[in-house]
């Protein structure tokens, strides 16, 4: 993409200076006014030595839903993702959570095209040549979900603010939130990879393949994510269904992407090897890119409504060792 795409009167610069301003509230730079965040941290890290996995993924469970999980007979979506963090030990689990190493998993399946053109890696901010590298584009820290710095334009871009932010969650280690196991020994580092627009020239829209034994069953598609943000869920033959968890429904149905049996085939083989796996992709113009891949959406923490939902979708991921021994694929 080129550098003179976004402009002053560009809708993805006026879009997205509005909703930065709300995500940077609530996401990105909260620890610089309020040092609780820190000392949360600190404390959950203290809880879980204390107490160990299994009292902290219960306490999360708890706060999230009001009831204590069944771990032993696992029957809703978000029991089994608990289930998961507890037993499933997938050294493949690990690479294909690092947003970086990714990459090589998703080269080898299914082809370099696919891959979201990177810029740089770095290990400090202090590495980034913010000003030399081609705008738009975005930093993220590899290891952690959340934290994301858009860089749309010089003018309005905040370096200080960027490198404390960065700084700030290279030393998080997200695994003591809610021993998302998945992220525990990935080491951090900082990726740089353009900003992938569509051809209104703005952020497109979120296709989230959730999958099941390595079948894309049910999509999640998120619109205007630094607006009016709100999500649709279809199956897989792209049947809207009446699913809502934390975000409204979009005003009026979302037309299937043109390449959408490319796309669930994609979904496929990455999801392969896995019991549950979310595979997150962009389909702009001509191409499909890869964004992410996540073992536990939200932390597991997120109910589907109706309830039905719950069941339905936890009663289609059939748990490898589900006696509790650890699981380990390969």
């Amino acid at each position: 993409m080129a550098t003179d795409v976004i402009t002053k009167g560009s809708s993805i610069v006026t879009k997205t200076k509005k909703g930065l301003k709300s995500l940077i509230r609530r996401t990105i730079y909260p620890y610089l006014k309020h040092p609780y965040h820190r000392y949360h941290i600190w404390k959950m890290k203290r809880y879980f030595l204390r107490k160990g996995e299994e009292a902290v993924v219960r306490s999360h469970f708890l706060r999230s839903f009001g009831y204590e999980p069944n771990l032993n007979n696992p029957r809703t979506f978000n029991e089994k993702l608990a289930w998961i963090k507890l037993h499933t030990r997938d050294p493949l689990m690990v690479k294909c959570a690092d947003k970086y190493a990714v990459r090589e998993y998703v080269r080898e399946i299914i082809g370099e095209k696919y891959l979201i053109p990177l810029l740089g890696v770095y290990k400090h901010p202090d590495e980034i040549p913010f000003n030399d590298l081609p705008a738009p584009y975005v930093l993220k820290v590899n290891h952690a979900s959340g934290g994301n710095i858009f860089f749309i334009e010089k003018d309005s871009f905040n370096k200080r603010k960027a490198i404390r932010s960065l700084n700030h969650h290279l030393k998080i280690n997200a695994y003591y939130y809610g021993c998302e196991w998945s992220y525990k020994d990935v080491p951090p580092c900082i990726i740089c990879e353009r900003v992938i627009l569509d051809e209104n020239n703005n952020l497109p829209k979120d296709y989230k393949f959730l999958c099941f034994n390595g079948k894309p069953l049910l999509i999640q598609v998120d619109i205007d994510r630094f607006g009016d943000h709100r999500e649709n869920y279809y199956d897989q033959h792209w049947n809207l269904l009446p699913v809502i968890t934390d975000l409204p429904n979009a005003d009026e149905d979302i037309p299937m992407p043109e390449r959408f049996e490319e796309m669930l085939e994609i979904s496929r083989k990455l999801s392969r090897p896995f019991d549950f796996v979310r595979v997150d992709l962009y389909a702009i113009h001509d191409s499909i890119y890869v964004g992410e891949m996540t073992f536990y959406p939200a932390g597991g923490s997120i109910p589907f409504f109706p309830h039905k939902y719950e069941i339905e979708y936890g009663e289609k991921i059939h748990l490898t060792g589900l006696s509790g021994a650890a699981v380990n694929y390969r």
